[in-house]
C-alpha cells in the first residue's frame, strides 16, 4: 500500500520534496521507468520518525525504535532521461533536486556522484510511502525524536 507523504507541481515548491528526501538511501538498481504512465521512479529508504517509539527510558536517554520505510520518488511526465553512474557503488544518497524550467529538466543531486538528469513535458513530482519495513534502528537519545 502506498500513500503520498509529498507532492509538488510547482517548481517553486521543490524544496518540499527536497525536505522529505534529503540524506535518505537508494540503490541504483531501484530506479524504474513505467513508458505506459511515463513515471520514472526512484525506490528509497527513509526512515518513518512518526512511527518510533521508546523501549526504554533511563535517567538521561531513552532508547527509540525508528522504522525505516520504502518510499518512492516519482517523476511524472516523462519525456526522456539519463543515468551516468559513473562512481559504481551501488547506494547513494540524494542530496536534492533541480529544475531548469527553459529545459524542462530535473536534475537529482546525491552525495556520491551519480548522473541522473530527467526531461518533462509538465513538472510534477511525487513522494510515497510504503507500508514496507525494511529495517529498524534503534538509537538512544535524550530528545524526543518525534519533535525533531
Amino acid at each position: 500500500m502506498y500513500h503520498s507523504i509529498a507532492y509538488v507541481n510547482d517548481p517553486d515548491r521543490i524544496e518540499d520534496i527536497d525536505d522529505v528526501i534529503h540524506d535518505c538511501f537508494f540503490d541504483v538498481d531501484g530506479i524504474s521507468f513505467e513508458p505506459a504512465t511515463s513515471v520514472l521512479s526512484i525506490r528509497f529508504r527513509r526512515e518513518a520518525l512518526d512511527k518510533s517509539r521508546v523501549l526504554k527510558r533511563g535517567w538521561l536517554l531513552k532508547k527509540w525504535e525508528i522504522p525505516v520505510a520504502e518510499c518512492l520518488l516519482k517523476f511524472n511526465h516523462v519525456e526522456s532521461y539519463k543515468i551516468e553512474d559513473t562512481e559504481q557503488v551501488g547506494r547513494y544518497n540524494l542530496m536534492d533536486l533541480e529544475y531548469d524550467p527553459q529545459r524542462r529538466r530535473i536534475l537529482v543531486n546525491t552525495g556520491v556522484p551519480i548522473h541522473i538528469e530527467i526531461f518533462v513535458a509538465k513538472f510534477e513530482i511525487e513522494v510515497e510511502e510504503t507500508d514496507k519495513i525494511v529495517e529498524v534502528r534503534t538509537i538512544r537519545t535524550p530528545f524526543n525524536i518525534k519533535e525533531l
